[in-house]
Protein backbone atom coordinates (compact mmCIF):
# COMPACT_ATOMS: atom_id res chain seq x y z
CA UNK A 1 0.00 0.00 0.00
CA UNK A 2 1.50 3.24 -0.58
CA UNK A 3 1.60 5.68 1.89
CA UNK A 4 1.96 3.70 5.17
CA UNK A 5 4.19 4.04 7.40
CA UNK A 6 5.49 0.89 9.07
CA UNK A 7 7.77 -0.10 12.43
CA UNK A 8 10.96 -1.59 12.30
CA UNK A 9 12.69 -1.74 15.60
CA UNK A 10 14.79 -4.77 17.28
CA UNK A 11 17.83 -4.35 19.28
CA UNK A 12 21.49 -4.55 18.71
CA UNK A 13 23.91 -6.53 21.44
CA UNK A 14 27.60 -5.47 21.48
CA UNK A 15 29.80 -7.28 23.75
CA UNK A 16 32.94 -6.56 25.54
CA UNK A 17 36.61 -5.43 24.07
CA UNK A 18 34.57 -5.22 20.22
CA UNK A 19 35.73 -2.49 18.12
CA UNK A 20 33.67 -1.41 14.57
CA UNK A 21 35.27 0.27 12.27
CA UNK A 22 33.79 3.58 10.24
CA UNK A 23 30.99 3.66 8.01
CA UNK A 24 29.80 -0.03 9.26
CA UNK A 25 26.58 -0.82 9.54
CA UNK A 26 24.36 -3.37 11.95
CA UNK A 27 21.31 -4.55 11.16
CA UNK A 28 18.81 -4.87 13.72
CA UNK A 29 18.58 -7.84 16.29
CA UNK A 30 22.45 -8.51 15.46
CA UNK A 31 24.20 -9.91 18.73
CA UNK A 32 28.31 -9.27 18.21
CA UNK A 33 30.26 -11.50 20.95
CA UNK A 34 33.24 -10.25 23.26
CA UNK A 35 36.26 -10.01 21.27
CA UNK A 36 35.35 -8.94 18.08
CA UNK A 37 36.81 -6.43 15.39
CA UNK A 38 34.10 -5.63 12.60
CA UNK A 39 36.02 -3.97 9.23
CA UNK A 40 35.28 -0.52 7.68
CA UNK A 41 32.09 -0.45 5.97
CA UNK A 42 30.98 -3.99 6.78
CA UNK A 43 27.28 -4.71 6.67
CA UNK A 44 26.79 -6.59 10.13
CA UNK A 45 23.27 -8.37 9.01
CA UNK A 46 23.68 -11.70 11.09
CA UNK A 47 25.03 -12.37 14.61
CA UNK A 48 28.91 -12.16 15.05
CA UNK A 49 30.47 -14.99 17.03
CA UNK A 50 32.66 -14.03 20.07
CA UNK A 51 36.93 -13.38 19.70
CA UNK A 52 36.70 -13.42 15.98
CA UNK A 53 37.24 -10.74 13.14
CA UNK A 54 34.26 -10.18 10.43
CA UNK A 55 34.25 -7.93 7.26
CA UNK A 56 32.54 -7.50 4.20
CA UNK A 57 29.24 -7.00 2.45
CA UNK A 58 27.66 -8.68 3.82
CA UNK A 59 29.77 -9.19 6.89
CA UNK A 60 31.10 -12.87 7.26
CA UNK A 61 33.69 -14.46 9.59
CA UNK A 62 36.99 -14.12 8.05
CA UNK A 63 39.28 -15.38 10.75
CA UNK A 64 40.17 -16.24 14.73
CA UNK A 65 40.70 -12.71 17.03
CA UNK A 66 43.84 -14.82 17.66
CA UNK A 67 44.96 -15.53 14.30
CA UNK A 68 44.14 -11.71 13.89
CA UNK A 69 46.47 -10.79 16.55
CA UNK A 70 49.58 -13.18 15.19
CA UNK A 71 49.15 -11.35 11.39
CA UNK A 72 49.58 -7.96 12.62
CA UNK A 73 52.01 -8.73 15.27
CA UNK A 74 53.94 -10.45 12.37
CA UNK A 75 53.54 -7.40 9.95
CA UNK A 76 54.20 -4.77 12.47
CA UNK A 77 57.82 -4.18 12.42
CA UNK A 78 57.98 -4.48 8.43
CA UNK A 79 55.28 -1.47 8.31
CA UNK A 80 56.60 0.80 10.94
CA UNK A 81 60.07 0.49 9.26
CA UNK A 82 58.71 1.29 5.58
CA UNK A 83 56.60 4.36 7.61
CA UNK A 84 60.08 5.55 8.90
CA UNK A 85 61.57 5.38 5.54
CA UNK A 86 58.88 7.14 3.78
CA UNK A 87 58.81 9.60 6.81
CA UNK A 88 62.28 10.47 6.30
CA UNK A 89 61.83 10.69 2.12
CA UNK A 90 59.22 13.17 2.77
CA UNK A 91 60.45 15.41 5.61
CA UNK A 92 64.43 14.93 5.24
CA UNK A 93 64.33 13.98 8.47
CA UNK A 94 64.09 10.79 11.19
CA UNK A 95 61.20 11.09 12.65
CA UNK A 96 60.20 11.27 16.02
CA UNK A 97 59.36 8.20 18.53
CA UNK A 98 55.59 9.97 18.73
CA UNK A 99 54.82 9.58 14.55
CA UNK A 100 55.42 5.25 15.58
CA UNK A 101 52.26 6.04 18.25
CA UNK A 102 50.84 2.55 16.68
CA UNK A 103 54.00 0.90 17.02
CA UNK A 104 55.76 2.14 20.51
CA UNK A 105 55.45 -1.21 21.83
CA UNK A 106 58.50 -2.48 19.76
CA UNK A 107 60.70 0.12 21.25
CA UNK A 108 59.41 1.17 24.94
CA UNK A 109 58.91 -0.20 28.14
CA UNK A 110 56.37 0.05 30.84
CA UNK A 111 57.92 2.82 32.56
CA UNK A 112 59.24 4.41 29.59
CA UNK A 113 55.56 4.56 27.90
CA UNK A 114 53.82 6.01 31.20
CA UNK A 115 55.69 9.33 31.07
CA UNK A 116 55.28 10.05 27.58
CA UNK A 117 51.94 11.71 26.84
CA UNK A 118 51.41 10.17 23.33
CA UNK A 119 51.93 6.48 24.45
CA UNK A 120 51.09 6.41 27.71
CA UNK A 121 47.52 8.27 26.08
CA UNK A 122 47.22 5.40 23.44
CA UNK A 123 47.01 2.36 26.63
CA UNK A 124 43.90 4.57 27.74
CA UNK A 125 41.74 4.42 24.50
CA UNK A 126 39.01 2.16 25.32
CA UNK A 127 39.64 1.50 28.79
CA UNK A 128 42.10 -1.23 28.27
CA UNK A 129 45.33 0.50 29.86
CA UNK A 130 45.79 -2.68 32.99
CA UNK A 131 45.58 -5.38 30.43
CA UNK A 132 48.19 -3.24 27.75
CA UNK A 133 50.36 -2.53 31.32
CA UNK A 134 50.06 -6.54 31.76
CA UNK A 135 50.94 -7.33 28.21
CA UNK A 136 54.45 -4.92 28.23
CA UNK A 137 55.33 -6.37 31.78
CA UNK A 138 55.23 -9.91 30.24
CA UNK A 139 56.29 -9.04 26.59
CA UNK A 140 59.66 -7.27 26.00
CA UNK A 141 59.53 -5.17 23.37
CA UNK A 142 61.69 -6.23 20.37
CA UNK A 143 64.09 -3.11 20.16
CA UNK A 144 66.09 -2.34 23.46
CA UNK A 145 65.01 1.38 22.64
CA UNK A 146 64.29 3.79 19.92
CA UNK A 147 67.63 4.31 18.72
CA UNK A 148 67.77 0.71 18.30
CA UNK A 149 64.44 0.78 16.21
CA UNK A 150 65.83 3.63 14.15
CA UNK A 151 69.26 1.54 13.44
CA UNK A 152 66.93 -1.55 11.96
CA UNK A 153 64.40 1.50 9.83
CA UNK A 154 67.67 2.59 8.30
CA UNK A 155 70.06 -0.46 8.35
CA UNK A 156 72.69 1.44 10.34
CA UNK A 157 73.15 4.04 7.54
CA UNK A 158 74.00 7.23 7.73
CA UNK A 159 71.83 9.78 6.63
CA UNK A 160 72.77 11.29 3.52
Amino acid sequence: MSGGVLGASGIVEIGNNVFIGMNTIIERNVKIGDNVVVGAGSLVTKDCESDSVYAGVPARKLMSINEFFDKRYAKQKAEAKELAQRYYERFKRRPDPEVFHEYFMLFETKSSVLINNVFSNKLKLGNTEKQSIEYMEEHAPEFSNYEEFMRYCFDDEEEK
